[in-house]
């Protein structure tokens, strides 16, 4: 599942916001000022995001 929230939500639920992306392959993308900023996804995921890049 993926959802939007804001920076500074993200930044007060980080602990909880990593162990679901990590333990249940939930991403987030993160806002600053209402625009999309930055993704977090676990490390499964971004190692099969770079890997698709090589090929």
């Amino acid at each position: 599942m993926t959802k939007t929230l804001p920076i500074t939500e993200a930044r007060q639920n980080l602990t909880t916001l990593v162990n679901r992306a990590s333990k249940r392959l939930d991403e987030f993308v993160i806002t600053v000022n209402g625009k999309p900023a930055a993704v977090l996804v676990s490390i499964e995921r971004f190692e099969m995001i770079l890997q698709s890049r090589k090929s």
